[in-house]
């Protein structure tokens, strides 16, 4: 079983796109689509219920009290899952392979010592209209390490993930008590396994101004990521050190 997460806050937009993708996957696996709408306030739960009531047996919505904020309404989702490999899509991006589920579940099956895989993302900016590349890994290299990510963020989006849900559970206590974006979520992986690299483009991250993080300014990201580098670097109990403290000299 692969469990799917979508989670979403004012998607009204995309969301549709979002869950279309998913229902076009195909392969030799059961899945489950489990959707955090984190309290939106425009008609994003009501087009996340059409799709419910239509695939009850497939879609799972987790009720909202409360704005949880992107952290806790992510980690609410994992907690959730039931299934063996866990794939994220977020609610304003989309899948363009129908077999990437199947793709990225083969590599997890064959290399037991991966905690997670991810591809390429093909990069759309709304306010042009484009698509762009995102910078692939250099080279033949098929597995990457935490200490290369810190290096540079070759993964760029939890929406071009999978993760085994064993890994996920393995998570450091604490670490979602912070702004925990994929970046850090995806090193502490790759401290308990190995980082498959799949060289197909098979998804799509949509970059907007209504964006929780791509709606920031580039100084903006910069700046936030390095007064939480010190955060990170604590809840890994420094085993990183050296390689955090280059990110913030670069």
């Amino acid at each position: 079983l692969i469990s799917v997460i979508v989670t979403s806050y004012n998607h009204e937009k995309y969301i549709q796109q979002c869950i279309e993708s998913i229902l076009k996957q195909r392969g030799n696996f059961n899945v489950e689509i489990v959707i955090g709408d984190d309290c939106s306030t425009d008609g994003t739960m009501s087009i996340i219920e059409s799709y419910s009531e239509k695939y009850p047996q497939l879609i799972r919505i987790l009720p909202n009290t409360a704005n949880l904020g992107i952290t806790r309404n992510l980690k609410r989702c994992f907690d959730a899952c039931v299934g063996e490999y866990i794939a994220i899509c977020e609610g304003d991006d989309y899948w363009i392979d129908e077999y990437k589920l199947q793709k990225q579940m083969d590599r997890l099956e064959k290399d037991k010592d991966l905690s997670m895989c991810f591809s390429p993302i093909i990069l759309f900016f709304e306010d042009t209209q484009k698509f762009e590349p995102y910078i692939k890994p250099s080279g033949e290299n098929e597995k990457l390490t935490s200490k290369d990510l810190i290096d540079f963020n070759y993964i760029g989006n939890f929406s071009c993930c999978m993760y085994r849900n064993s890994a996920i559970k393995r998570l450091p206590e604490g670490i979602f008590d912070l702004y925990a974006v994929d970046w850090i979520i995806n090193i502490c992986c790759g401290e308990v396994g190995g980082i498959g690299y799949l060289a197909d483009y098979m998804s799509v991250y949509r970059k907007h101004r209504s964006g929780a993080w791509t709606g920031l300014p580039q100084h903006g990201r910069r700046s936030r990521l390095l007064q939480l580098v010190d955060e990170y670097d604590k809840v890994l109990n420094y085993r990183l050190h050296d390689s955090f403290l280059a990110y913030k000299e670069i």
